[in-house]
């Protein structure tokens, strides 16, 4: 019966995630990398917690979601993910204001690259791709991730 107990709430689990579900990047759409991680936070305290001391820079932009997720290789090569539901898009984009830098991205409503991170807006989510460990060409990997992002928050609407 218990087992039964926990097999129904996991489905639960998994319904209610649906949504979330849909913005991660799948094994298909990144052949060679695999979703080692993904988290959802949507309770301040959560968020909170996550952020640590960047959570009153976050919180001020009016921060309503989280979603963190993790990409990996077998030759531990690790992308990660982090996508900041914000209450309007002045906040996302204020956001982004705090991580743009000057060389600019066809990518969101807004988007630009350093070496190992490509961030952009799309209505009310920020976005930051970031490359872990010393990958070469880095952006080379993050730039169709950040695309896919795009594309999945675009036909979110």
């Amino acid at each position: 019966m218990k087992r039964l107990t926990f097999f129904l709430l996991a489905v639960l689990a998994l319904l209610g995630c649906s949504g979330n579900r849909a913005l991660l990047i799948k094994t298909n759409e990144m052949p060679g990398w695999i979703l080692t991680d993904w988290q959802v936070f949507t309770k301040q305290e959560e968020i909170k917690k996550e952020l640590a001391e960047n959570y009153s820079l976050y919180s001020g932009y009016g921060i309503k979601k989280m979603i963190i997720q993790e990409l990996s290789t077998s030759d531990f090569k690790i992308i990660r993910v982090e996508m900041y539901f914000l209450a309007d898009k002045t906040g996302a984009r204020g956001l982004y204001r705090r991580y743009q830098s000057t060389f600019q991205v066809p990518v969101g409503d807004e988007g630009s690259e350093t070496i190992g991170m490509i961030s952009f807006y799309r209505n009310n989510w920020f976005v930051r791709v970031i490359a872990f460990r010393n990958l070469m060409n880095k952006n080379d990997l993050l730039k169709p991730v950040a695309r896919q992002l795009d594309q999945k928050l675009t036909s979110k609407r």
